[in-house]
């Protein structure tokens, strides 16, 4: 399966004339059952995700790998200002930003489909939890996307190991190893071990939270373990037999 078979996508029709009108994108996921998907409900929605998720650390290093082209824009630490007031005003550049977060979103939904990494969680609703090999998990429901996030990076750090590290007690020995190994990785190594590992290993710990009021929903991610690879020795290797099962090709230099 190649990438152009995996991904489609346009923008809604608009809601008025104005360019300040919201104007929502709608992606078709390969194997997707139920038709168009719509991304996020309206700019509002688009903004807050940008904020939480692409733009702050350590979850916006994730995204940079996932997302390749981002590194036009700079680092995640000298691009979060500029994306972000581009995304909150509608600049120009925030189609850019808006349509790269929909193409990872679909190509990860069509991983799910295609590897059976997803689950139903309401029937009236039709929410579906669905997770890629890049480490996204997406939220949809009624076919249009409530979130989208790498999970399993919004309290820990997980970027490379510093070499001030070096100086805080621990083995310099098994520092300078794993330095060295990090600095082989390739691409797709980067990908795994950086998004995908910290994603699944969140998912694996994941348990029943019960809603704290009757007009809350409960967090239901737990119910993905029957469908995930969950074991502790889910390798490299492994991951990447169902990333090519899934889409043809282990990483885009541009989207993944």
């Amino acid at each position: 399966m190649t990438r152009n078979a995996v991904v489609t996508g346009k923008p809604a029709a608009s809601t008025g004339s104005s360019t300040m009108n919201w104007t929502a994108r709608e992606i078709t996921p390969c194997g997707w059952p139920h038709g168009r998907i719509r991304v996020f409900t309206d700019h509002n929605a688009l903004v807050r995700h940008v904020d939480r998720h692409l733009l702050r650390q350590p979850e916006a290093a994730a995204w940079w790998i996932i997302i390749p082209a981002l590194s036009a824009y700079g680092s995640p630490e000298t691009a979060q200002h500029v994306l972000y007031q581009a995304v909150r005003n509608r600049e120009p550049l925030w189609h850019d930003i808006y349509r790269l977060y929909s193409e990872s979103i679909c190509l990860n939904i069509a991983d799910a489909c295609r590897l059976n990494w997803m689950v139903y969680t309401g029937a009236a609703s039709r929410v579906s939890l669905c997770f890629g090999t890049s480490g996204v998990l997406v939220v949809v429901a009624n076919n249009t996307v409530r979130t989208a996030f790498v999970p399993g990076l919004l309290d820990k750090p997980q970027g490379p190991i510093r070499r001030s590290q070096m100086r805080q007690g621990v083995d310099r020995a098994d520092v300078r190893r794993r330095l060295a190994r990090e600095q082989a990785w390739c691409d797709a190594q980067r990908l795994f071990y950086r998004a995908f590992r910290p994603a699944i290993g969140f998912l694996r710990r994941a348990q029943y939270i019960p809603p704290k009021t009757p007009l809350t929903t409960p967090n239901d991610y737990y119910l993905l373990k029957d469908h995930l690879p969950l074991g502790r020795r889910y390798t490299y290797e492994q991951w990447r037999q169902d990333r090519l099962r899934a889409r043809g090709l282990l990483y885009d230099p541009r989207v993944n």
